[in-house]
Parts: C-alpha cells; structure tokens; sequence
C-alpha cells in the first residue's frame, strides 16, 4: 500500500507543479510522462478511493469489511469534487488547486495511518488476493485504452472523444453539449437565452 501511496503522491506533485497538455504526446521523452501520468493517476484513484477506509481500520474505528471499504473514500471523494466545484463556480478558484489542497491532508492521513500500523497487515489475505485480481482488472482496463486500434477515418480519432466510429456522428459529445448549454444559459445555434 506504501507503494501506491508513492505513486498517487507523485500524480499529485505532477498534477500541481506542470499541467497536463490538451494535445497528442509526440516525442518519446513526453509519452514516457504521460505514461507515468496515467500510472499514478490510476494509484491516486486507489488511494484516495480505498485510503480513507484503509486509515479508518488503523485507527481502530468501527470494523470495515472489504466490501464497504471503499464507502469513506467515496465520501471525501465526493465531498473534495462539490467543494471544488462550489469554490470554482462561486469564488473562481483554481479547480486544480483547490482540489490539490484537499487531497493532500488526505493523502496525508492515509500515510500516517500506515506508518502508525507498521508492519502489521491492514488487509487479511483473502482482502488482498481480490484487490490484486480487481487491480489486474483495472490494469488490463487502463492498458486497453492505452492502446487501442482505431479505423480509418475515426470521427475525433486521436482525442479523448474518440467514437471508435468511422461515421461523422458527435455521439461522444452531445451529453456534454446539452449540458454546457444548460449551465451557460444558450441555444443549441449560439444565441443567448433572454433572462
């Protein structure tokens, strides 16, 4: 678990110091980082996901079992992705930081959850035999979308739209159209809604 702590530390440090970029990753040195990105923003999802329960259990609270174990980090999921979005909306902070100033103390904890257990084991073995056959899933997940073939003339191949359809169909992107236009008070042909 101190190694996915590592990794989810590094995709917050990466995430804060240098953004990633909007466009394709050309050269080898910038695909090795992007790499990396998706590496550690897959560790940080875990560890923020499953931390909170996993500190929860150090701490002697109230038994979690491995089902329900994900439930806290949920919670403060959830809590860090509202506060964001209020903060964003309302006070036009920075998304990236104020997230970054949430998710640190949490990652925070979870570190301190795992040092003050030591090397007592958090998980019982039948615990970890299933979260390393869900990690292989989501390996497997990550690696698939990583590499994955598309057909000639894919309508918005090569961006995270992509339809994998060879058709001039925007089906990947009217969900969130719909809701842009909603949220800015427009018509689908670009004029303003009279308030």
């Amino acid at each position: 678990m101190l190694g996915i702590w590592a990794l989810a530390a590094v995709a917050c440090l990466l995430g804060a110091l240098e953004p990633a970029s909007n466009g394709l990753q050309t050269g080898l040195g910038a695909e090795l980082v992007a790499l990396l990105r998706v590496l550690c923003t897959a560790a940080l999802g875990v560890a923020l996901l499953l931390g909170p329960g996993i500190a929860w259990r150090a701490f002697g609270g109230r038994p979690i079992g491995l089902g329900f174990l994900a439930v806290p980090g949920l919670a403060v999921l959830a809590a860090v992705g509202g506060l964001t979005w209020l903060l964003a909306m309302d006070d036009g902070a920075d998304a990236r930081t104020v997230a970054f100033a949430c998710c640190a103390p949490v990652l925070g904890l979870v570190l301190g959850a795992l040092l003050a257990a030591g090397p007592e084991d958090l998980l019982e073995p039948e615990e970890r035999r299933a979260l390393g056959l869900t990690s292989l899933a989501l390996g497997f997940a990550v690696a698939r979308s990583l590499w994955s073939l598309s057909p000639a003339d894919e309508f918005l191949g090569g961006t995270v739209s992509r339809t994998l359809i060879s058709e001039g169909r925007p089906d990947s992107r009217i969900s969130f159209h719909v809701v842009q236009l909603i949220t800015n008070g427009a018509h689908a042909n670009g004029t303003a809604v009279p308030q």
